[in-house]
């Protein structure tokens, strides 16, 4: 995609739009024309062997700052004399000062020429260094996440990155005093991660927990409804010997074995919420401090905590991945909680050798070592996707497992007394295995991407980094294309004889493939400094604009299927009653989507000039109209989530923002660090926080050390 900006031909220019900028890359840097990085000597000096003629011309000799148009009403003049001030204040700083906001700022805008610009072509500019991400540190905790993920993108668009800031001040959830001890309550304040985790559960006895199960109607239909309703654990349970041990357990309950009784009440928990959910709407309400407890979720805890099961053994993998599932269905937002509990998941089963090939082992049946190859792939996937969606580096390292898939076979296909498995069933043939299995392929293919993405180094040969992305890309590729049609979504229309959780199981594969174009191709295009249109062949790598391009088209998708999901899931629609199934991690794609499209469309904005040359220019090319209606539509779908989702409620405002700079939204000046520095001033009105919201912009462009050198624009 190639188009110049149509701003000369709509409105008259002056004869010369540049205007004198002020020096701040080295002499040696600027004769080259590559990007400096204001050290003292600075990198490429020092790599060159020119450390002692690495110069920067004096203060004094900075050029004259042209004066504002005549027609420039006073607002515009009075912010852009208040700029000019402080890019002025900012070239005196000291080196350290430069060096460190150098690096806390890596702007993900292509270095192109705006219009009216000289068209001399430029050598392509040499890769940056990885991204580092973004660390938030605050006097209630620290958290850290790498730049795939979705907040960390946003980091990068300095005005939607203090917005971001703004609102984690205003939403700092209120800790009322717990009220009551009685954890059965709907309502319980106070503690906000998993159940397993806090001080507030007491302690049960074996008896107890027994005494606590319902009638068998209750628990037969509770069964019942967790295998047709296939939820995500289902395929981990082997369904004739489970029913086979639950059928012993009434005959005699006091007889089984703890980890067996919590496992029962895992899945009466997951059935429980998959089919009735809170009574206010899917997930936990965060906004407002409170929680809705899942249903029989504190007998599954009891039973885990007296079960031991740290120690590991039969049935303890299996509890606990349903214990996770349920704290993780029925929140809205992640919590680094449900990952720390993935993370004591996979240690033990790593400690318990289910990263190895069973069959290497006498001791281990073949029925173990199937169903033991089933709990690993689930495993694997939980770990390289939540690590992922919370933007640190996974545990499980490629080398360091040898596991095989397991065979595509029907439960009742093998069973306890089996001597040998038989043979798999084609993979055209859906069985309990076939949707982990592919999961699992397509997750595999995305953590080897989510570790290219999350080096700190960078090799010296630039086209290392694209060879290592053109290998992905095909890996990815291949991976998806081995998929039979029959698991891949196409339309609704296609799939008029297909159930709803198979669609479901086919959009979820799709979506994963999706997440690995944007993951891999927004990084390569980030790290290159490219993540804006047009992306004219002249200044940028045909590799790079490939890059964007197909980072941009998946991001386009994803907002498609957020926008279906949506919209069946109302009631009569084709997946009404299974709002279940859009887990945080779901969400979370669709998050990082918006934020990438953000990204793009404010960077576009940001090179072209003004409101009037932006929107002309955004209506006359097809993919901009349609990213800027996909937001449109994505605004539509977080604002209707955010009573209930924190992240929804910021995804909505950073639309708000960016929609707000496009249609020259804002009025006077107001100082917002002044705002987020007072915290008395978070009890002020919401018109209030509109406005600083609004001309967050402004200040940030200000602020946005980019302006200096060009990079911004």
């Amino acid at each position: 995609m190639s188009r110049r900006p149509p701003g000369n031909s709509l409105s008259p220019v002056p004869p010369n739009r540049r205007r004198d900028k002020p020096q701040l890359s080295c002499d040696s840097c600027r004769q080259r024309k590559v990007k400096c990085d204001r050290q003292r000597p600075c990198r490429v000096c020092q790599a060159r062997g020119l450390s002692s003629s690495c110069t920067y011309p004096p203060p004094d000799d900075l050029p004259a700052r042209p004066k504002p148009a005549a027609g420039s009403n006073a607002s515009f003049k009075s912010r852009l004399q208040r700029l000019e001030s402080m890019l002025l204040s900012l070239s005196d700083r000291s080196p350290s000062d430069s060096c460190t906001d150098s690096a806390s700022a890596a702007p993900l805008i292509v270095p192109q020429l705006r219009p009216g610009a000289s068209t001399a072509a430029s050598p392509p500019a040499a890769p940056q260094l990885p991204e580092p991400g973004s660390l938030r540190i605050n006097p209630s905790e620290t958290v850290y996440v790498s730049s795939a993920h979705w907040s960390a993108i946003l980091e990068n668009v300095s005005e939607l990155r203090d917005c971001f800031r703004l609102q984690e001040q205003d939403e700092t959830p209120a800790q009322p005093a717990l009220a009551s001890n009685d954890l059965g309550n709907v309502g319980r304040p106070s503690f906000m991660g998993p159940m397993l985790f806090s001080s507030f559960i007491p302690a049960a006895t074996k008896a107890e927990l027994v005494a606590a199960m319902p009638d068998r109607s209750v628990v037969d239909r509770l069964i019942f409804l967790y295998f047709t309703a296939n939820t995500p654990s289902s395929s981990i349970i082997h369904v004739p010997s489970f029913l086979r041990q639950y059928e012993a357990f009434w005959v005699d309950p006091y007889s089984v074995d703890m980890a067996w009784l919590a496992l029962l009440y895992g899945i009466m928990a997951l059935a429980s919420y998959v089919t009735s959910g809170p009574p206010n709407g899917p997930g936990r309400d965060h906004i407002h401090g409170q929680e809705y407890e899942p249903k029989y979720l504190k007998q599954l805890t009891q039973s885990i905590v007296l079960a031991g099961v740290s120690r590991g053994g039969p049935y303890c993998i299996e509890t606990l991945c349903h214990y996770l599932f349920v704290e993780h269905v029925s929140r809205p937002d992640a919590i680094a909680g449900n990952w720390l509990l993935a993370g004591m998941i996979i240690r033990l089963a790593l400690r318990m050798g289910y990263h190895r090939e069973p069959s290497q082992f006498s001791k281990v049946s073949p029925f173990q070592a199937e169903m033991r190859r089933r709990l690993w792939i689930v495993v694997y996937a939980v770990d390289a996707l939540l690590s992922i969606q919370m933007g640190v580096p996974r545990m499980v390292k490629e080398g360091q497992w040898d596991t095989r898939l397991p065979r595509n076979l029907l439960d009742s296909d093998f069973d306890e007394d089996n001597d040998e498995l038989p043979q798999g069933r084609p993979l055209t043939e859906v069985t309990p295995a076939t949707f982990i299995i592919f999961r699992f392929q397509l997750t595999k293919a995305i953590a080897s991407i989510s570790d290219l993405t999350l080096t700190t180094t960078i090799d010296k040969e630039s086209h290392s980094s694209a060879l290592a992305v053109k290998e992905l890309d095909k890996l990815l590729r291949d991976t998806y294309d081995s998929i039979p049609s029959c698991m891949k979504y196409t339309s609704l229309t296609a799939s008029l004889l297909v159930s709803a959780r198979s669609i479901l199981d086919q959009l979820t594969l799709t979506m994963i493939f999706q997440k690995g174009l944007i993951l891999l191709h927004r990084w390569y295009a980030a790290t290159n400094g490219a993540l804006a249109a047009p992306c004219d062949s002249r200044y940028v790598a045909p590799e790079i604009a490939t890059s964007v391009h197909t980072c941009v088209g998946a991001a386009m998708k994803m907002l498609g299927y957020q926008d279906l999901l949506h919209t069946e899931m109302q009631p009569n629609g084709t997946f009404s009653g299974m709002q279940w199934s859009l887990t945080s991690s779901m969400w979370n794609e669709f998050l990082v989507a918006t934020s990438v499209l953000c990204t793009y469309l404010y960077n576009t904005a940001t090179k072209i000039g003004s409101v009037e040359e932006t929107n002309v220019f955004i209506e006359s090319d097809g993919q901009l109209r349609g990213v800027r209606q996909a937001l449109t539509r994505a605004h539509e779908i977080w604002q209707s989530m955010s009573e209930l989702s924190w992240d929804a409620r910021r995804a909505a405002r950073m639309i708000d923002v960016l929609m707000a700079k496009l249609d020259g939204g804002g009025g006077p000046y107001n100082d917002a660090s002044a705002f987020m520095m007072n915290p008395g001033m978070m009890e002020s009105t919401d018109a209030m926080g509109a406005q600083v919201l609004d001309d967050s912009f402004c200040q940030y462009m200000e602020r946005y050390d980019g302006i200096h050198d060009g990079t911004f624009w």
